[in-house]
């Protein structure tokens, strides 16, 4: 693959919070240190998506007229306050940018994925194949649903912090839209403490900002030994239209804690 961008970035709690703000995401694990200290992590982890919007503002910077209607992205590995992070942008082939984000004193995986006009996201939600449906209170077919309308100064703060270069245009990005589904995911269902492991969306349509968008999470399998949950997303425009919808997995060890 040809390297087409690459940075430095070493996160704040700053950071953590000012993202927890505008996308509605204050899942604990990201901004609770007392919540953390509970937790496999013992302290604040990026929300996957902050770490997505700095390399999504790097991709559209090398290539500004690229429109990504899919991405995967896998989080191996949690990001913390002070880690030395190298974020880098590579071309994939046929229109398709591969991201990734290490952690430079250790070698770790924070963040690997693709994003172009067709990557590998799913089309359907996945069968409910496994015997087991219930982990704690958790059963598959629950469901979680938010409505929420993003302003042109929540797309202002948005590109700080993502460090875009160029005004962003009257579309919500694809972090938040994605956003959309880590709040439902880490504060409602399956609920605080929630970790991304993966995410894959498609991306169908723009959703224009000052429109409220209405996402919704559903389960769809459980894992218990593993401590693992599917759910299948999707948000929606007032007038039904699909913007985004995809599978997420997710690790519930440390939920309810």
């Amino acid at each position: 693959m040809t390297a087409l961008a690459s940075a430095q970035w070493v996160p704040t709690r700053a950071e953590f919070d000012a993202f927890a703000g505008i996308s509605g995401d204050d899942n604990p694990i990201h901004v609770d240190p007392a919540f953390c200290a509970r937790t496999r992590f013992g302290r604040p982890v990026a929300h996957g998506m902050l770490i997505y919007a700095k390399l999504w503002a790097m991709a559209r910077q090398t290539h500004p007229d690229t429109v990504h209607r899919a991405h995967t992205l896998m989080f191996p590995n949690p990001t913390f306050v002070g880690d030395r992070v190298l974020l880098r942008i590579d071309d994939a082939g046929a229109d398709r940018l591969a991201m990734r984000a290490v952690r430079q004193d250790d070698g770790a995986d924070l963040l690997v994925g693709e994003a172009g006009p067709d990557a590998a996201a799913s089309e359907a939600a996945p069968p409910d194949d496994h015997t087991e449906r219930v982990i704690g209170a958790l059963r598959v077919g629950q469901s979680a649903s938010v409505r929420r309308a993003l302003a042109r100064a929540d797309l202002d703060r948005f590109a700080a912090l993502a460090g875009c270069k160029a005004p962003l245009d009257d579309r919500v990005p694809e972090p938040l839209v994605a956003a959309l589904f880590s709040y439902l995911l880490g504060v409602k269902l399956p609920g605080p403490g929630t970790n991304y492991l993966k995410q894959e969306l498609r991306f169908g349509a723009s959703a224009p900002i000052g429109e409220a968008l209405a996402a919704r999470v559903e389960l769809t399998r459980l894992r218990p030994q593993k401590h693992l949950a599917d759910l299948w997303a999707r948000a929606q425009r007032a007038d039904g239209t699909t913007v985004c919808e995809g599978r997420s997995l997710v690790l519930v060890r440390d939920v309810g804690r």
